[in-house]
């Protein structure tokens, strides 16, 4: 310990009570705990602040974009049930989950986070104006799947062109057949001719059936059959016209036209294959496939780009956060130390500045207690601490204490030259009682022989006494 903290202890003991110093090493522990606790409050704060961040405001962004991506892949799943089956209930679904992703979108765009960032909100615009383009197609997919004819572009080409076709081809082969009947064939000639004439208008009735199975199942196999029954038709027609010699007026007539007729009917026969074999058979899966289904490709990927992103930033929080905490532990590992370290040396030197005066007075009294004290020692009463006034107590009493044996070592002193003169006093006493003894031995003999000779006397004096009476009685009996 340098001079400097000496003098900086000591005058704290001369002018502080123990109460203050207790109180003073408290504080400074307070101190030095409030220090670690508001700089461990801000480090937290700041974490806290990045996690908040996240989760207020990158996090509900990557949510939103998640569950829009969501009810778009199920909206397209409800259009495809919607489609295959026509229920109301998988249109309602459909029509809603559009709803929802258009809610979806002005959440998403409502984000400050997704304001302030341009690449994210011209994103966003993109989205907007392709959801809005999806939501557009609606009205369409509802047109097309409540009305095969629109639907079906096959069905319409037969609606409009094929079976007009067919029943006129039927009508021209029935008046052909009918005015056959006003023809002689008792020799059988014509039977062959009427054969063929049955058989054009079999396999025109049979081609309208398998156009009809096929616009059903699409099977190659119906097409397969189409095309033979048209090389039947074909054949048979043939065999009409090279037979003129049998035409009848109404059928010299009737075959150019049925022939024109027929022509007509291959081509608009084939575009109504060719459609119906093609991705187009269906307007409604067309569109599904080819408009609603890209558009929603479209919509989520440019939805996985901005949750790429989003994630990106939350990633780059994430490890800025870790940093900081780390930092925040390590420094509230670091503080907390430091706090151990300054109680430790604080409690130290409290516990200095309180017990070494102690155990000055405790030693003081031992030495006391012993008998082997020094009692011109005295103990430092600077200041006004407790123990400034019990050193001060300490002190009075060890002066009145010193007083007192110098007053008992003066007295004893004094004592001890009386004792002498006693002394000498008492051996002249005890030369004198020897002297004395043997006078009054010589006295004690003259008494006893003072004794005997009183005890003559009076035995004398009694036989006096006795004699005085006997002359006393003799002389009044006289």
């Amino acid at each position: 310990m340098n001079m400097s903290q000496t003098c900086k202890l000591g005058w704290l003991e001369r002018n502080t009570t123990i109460k203050q110093r207790i109180w003073f090493g408290f504080l400074l522990i307070l101190i030095v705990l409030t220090g670690v606790s508001v700089s461990t409050y801000f480090k937290f704060n700041i974490l806290g602040s990045g996690i908040n961040r996240v989760t207020e405001t990158i996090q509900p962004a990557v949510l939103t974009s998640q569950n829009l991506a969501f009810q778009l892949e199920s909206s397209n799943y409800a259009l495809g049930f919607y489609i295959l089956t026509k229920g109301d209930s998988y249109k309602d679904k459909y029509f809603s989950l559009l709803d929802d992703a258009q809610e979806s979108l002005e959440k998403l765009v409502s984000y400050d986070y997704i304001r302030n960032n341009q690449a994210m909100t011209s994103t966003t615009e993109s989205l907007g104006s392709r959801l809005n383009t999806l939501v557009g197609f609606k009205d369409r997919v509802v047109e097309l799947v409540n009305n095969d004819v629109l639907n079906l572009p096959a069905m319409a080409l037969a609606g409009e062109k094929l079976n007009p076709l067919a029943q006129q081809m039927q009508g021209m082969v029935s008046e052909m057949i009918l005015s056959e009947w006003g023809e002689d064939n008792t020799d059988e000639s014509r039977s062959e001719y009427r054969q063929a004439l049955y058989d054009l208008r079999y396999y025109n009735a049979q081609l309208v059936g398998e156009l009809r199975t096929f616009l059903a199942f699409r099977a190659d196999i119906n097409i397969d059959n189409m095309e033979s029954m048209i090389d039947v038709i074909d054949s048979k027609l043939a065999f009409v016209e090279e037979s003129s010699d049998m035409h009848s007026f109404e059928q010299e007539e009737m075959i150019p036209q049925y022939k024109v007729k027929l022509v007509d009917y291959k081509a608009a026969l084939n575009e109504a294959v060719e459609v119906h074999k093609s991705d187009k058979y269906r307007s409604d899966i067309y569109l599904a496939q080819h408009s609603i289904g890209p558009e929603i490709s479209n919509i989520q990927n440019e939805l996985w780009g901005l949750l790429d992103k989003l994630n990106a930033d939350i990633s780059l929080q994430s490890n800025e956060l870790q940093e900081e905490s780390t930092n925040s532990s390590n420094f509230v590992l670091i503080g907390m130390s430091i706090g151990i370290l300054a109680g430790l040396l604080i409690a130290y030197f409290m516990s200095r500045m309180i017990t070494v005066p102690i155990n000055d007075v405790v030693r003081a009294f031992d030495d006391l207690a012993q008998g082997e004290g020094d009692l011109t020692h005295r103990l430092n009463e600077e200041g006004r601490s407790e123990l400034a006034k019990l050193s001060m107590g300490f002190n009075r009493f060890a002066d009145k204490v010193h007083h007192l044996v110098s007053q008992v070592a003066g007295e004893v002193s004094n004592l001890s030259e009386v004792v002498q003169n006693v002394s000498v006093i008492v051996e002249q006493t005890q030369q004198g009682s020897i002297t004395q003894k043997e006078k009054t031995s010589q006295v004690a003999t003259a008494i006893t022989e003072m004794t005997a000779t009183v005890q003559d006397v009076a035995t004398n004096a009694d036989l006096a006494s006795q004699s005085a009476q006997q002359a006393d009685t003799n002389a009044r009996s006289g």
